[in-house]
């Protein structure tokens, strides 16, 4: 009565076949959602189901308000069999609507009463959708039937790496899904993997004492995406010295507890293993107890992890003035490189031949054994907050009061606003950077100085000595040292502490400057052989260099277009 009225609004003549819609309200829902019949992004075969059990409410997807939405992603030719009874009255909901509609890209909206009814408020096709992407159906099957084969294969025993079997994941460790992505280009990816994954990983944990994992890859490519091997992973964080059988079973537990928690993927260091003796000890020997270690197997562990830490923190083994030493030979090995500008793609290709042996033997090695120290400066620094010796906020101050290279561009940033240094010097100094590291098409600052270099508009601060923040508790850090049984002095220990957040990022900025010679390098190639960034940037780093010891072929340019294309269709399959 309130609506048909308005049928004869603006003068509009009201028919006879006019019609109003009435849908039954449904009250005391179990539950709503939507159901979506393929990945919006990329029309991958899935059926994406958002459902909400909790508050009753019929719009709580829709509307994207506040609460908790289970989200599961259901393969189209899943058999409803094997589903959870509350999902697969939902998937043949869907399936049932794509017959029906002959249109199988929807958005259905439903609900389901306390009997486990299925009410369907709405249907339409999916208009946010990409346009369908070429992959064909079945290589996405074959992709994903050969990535299980290949997961399987690398969950076997493995006579190089203590443990049973192995978990995977995109954040554990090195995080290569923050790094490059969770469906890198071929490049970049293949980079990832020779400047860390593959080596200098396992060899810098190696020299400051950790188990030898070498030659085991830590990132591996699972249907073109990078994933972790946590076992590997764990193994890299065992004192070098520790029994096998001991090591053996804290893996084993270490993967249980991952198993059972997973969202610690991202927290390995501090969620799950225990890579140093630290003052959260009570914590590690509880969760140690807990993974099946006898008391006796627990005060071996403790006894190794003491020996490995003390030799790390008082600068016996790989000192952290020899990491600066080597970054300095970085830089000084990769000055004559610069001067190469060449039209021959040989000399080119072993311009970058060099440029990445030097990376990963002065670069990303030290790097990799600095960041390894950060890691262990901040472990003991939440332990000494933890143990009310150091407040969170002096944790806090004396993490802002280290020198980075961040602090040190931001601060240069304002002295660009007060005219004291200009934009070559700013050009010079951070070029290199770019916003995604690994990425040949991401344009690094040097390119568009005047995009990355904005004035920022506040003072310079001089913040307080970072040592002097935590000298102030030296006598309750001098008491922690004692009851772990470490020989280093409190002021010692400080200094490392300070060094190494300072050198993590010091490293990883000069290991940079290497990795956008190669980049940009490759870059040049490219144009010589008619080839943009884009293109390029699907053909992974082991075809360009092996420009540098093969003869180049007259169709090298059709060479990298044909591997781009494969490597283009693999990614079109891993976003899928």
């Amino acid at each position: 009565e309130r609506v048909t009225p308005n049928f004869g609004a603006d003068g509009r003549e009201i028919s006879d076949e006019d019609e109003v819609l009435i849908q039954k309200q449904i009250k005391n829902l179990a539950s709503c959602g939507v159901l979506l019949t393929r990945e919006p992004n990329s029309a991958a075969p899935y059926f994406i189901v958002n459902v909400d059990r909790e508050t009753g409410r019929s719009d709580l997807v829709t509307a994207g308000a506040e609460g908790r939405v289970e989200t599961y992603y259901v393969a189209r030719d899943c058999p409803e069999d094997t589903l959870p009874d509350e999902i697969a009255g939902v998937v043949r909901l869907g399936r049932e609507l794509v017959h029906l509609s002959n249109i199988d890209v929807l958005d259905i909206e439903f609900g389901e009463d306390a009997e486990g009814r299925l009410y369907l408020f709405q249907v339409r096709p999916l208009t946010t959708a990409r346009h369908r992407t070429s992959v064909a159906e079945e290589d996405l099957a074959q992709l994903i039937s050969e990535s299980r084969q290949f997961v399987k294969s690398r969950q076997k025993d493995n006579p190089r790496l203590l443990g049973r079997t192995s978990i995977f994941g995109t954040m554990p460790d090195w995080n290569p899904v923050e790094m490059i992505g969770r469906a890198p280009k071929a490049l970049a990816l293949s980079l990832y993997q020779l400047l860390i994954g593959n080596g200098p990983w396992a060899i810098a944990r190696t020299r400051i004492g950790y188990r030898d994992a070498v030659p085991e890859p830590l990132i591996l490519s699972v249907g073109g995406r990078p994933y972790v091997d946590v076992r590997a992973s764990l193994n890299s964080f065992l004192p070098a010295d520790l029994p096998e059988t001991i090591g053996g079973k804290w893996v084993d537990g270490c993967l249980d507890r991952l198993r059972a928690r997973p969202e610690l993927h991202d927290k390995i260091e501090f969620g799950v293993a225990v890579t140093c003796l630290a003052p959260d000890w009570p914590m590690a020997e509880t969760r140690l107890a807990e993974a099946g270690l006898t008391p006796n197997e627990v005060a071996t562990f403790k006894a190794c992890l003491g020996r490995m830490t003390g030799g790390i923190l008082s600068g016996a083994v790989e000192p952290i003035s020899r990491q600066f030493d080597l970054l300095q030979t970085l830089a000084e090995r990769r000055r004559p490189l610069l001067d190469i500008d060449s039209g021959d793609n040989s000399e080119l290709a072993s311009r970058i031949q060099h440029a990445l042996d030097d990376c990963r033997e002065y670069g990303t090695v030290p790097f990799s054994i600095l960041a390894r120290y950060a890691f262990v400066a901040l472990t003991f620094l939440k332990g000494f907050v933890a143990h009310g010796i150091v407040t969170e906020d002096d944790a806090e101050r004396f993490q802002r009061s280290v020198p980075t290279v961040a602090s040190g561009f931001s601060d240069d940033l304002i002295r660009y606003r007060l005219g004291e240094i200009d934009l070559s010097i700013l050009s010079e100094r951070y070029g290199h950077l770019r916003p995604n590291s690994y990425e040949i098409t991401s344009p690094n600052y040097r390119s568009s100085p005047e995009r990355y270099f904005r004035p920022v508009d506040r003072e310079l601060e001089t913040p307080a000595a970072a040592a002097e923040i935590l000298l102030a508790h030296e006598a309750g850090i001098r008491t922690v040292l004692d009851d772990l049984g470490l020989d280093v002095s409190a002021s010692a220990l400080i200094m490392f502490m300070a060094e190494a957040i300072s050198g993590r990022e010091l490293a990883k900025f000069e290991f940079m400057k290497n990795l956008d010679l190669a980049l940009e390098s490759v870059a040049q190639l490219g144009r010589n052989v008619g080839i943009d960034r884009e293109v390029i940037s699907h053909v992974p780093i082991t075809e360009i260099l092996r420009l540098a010891t093969d003869s180049v072929s007259p169709a090298i340019d059709s060479h990298f277009i044909r591997t781009a294309n494969f490597n283009r269709k693999r990614l079109e399959l891993a976003q899928a």
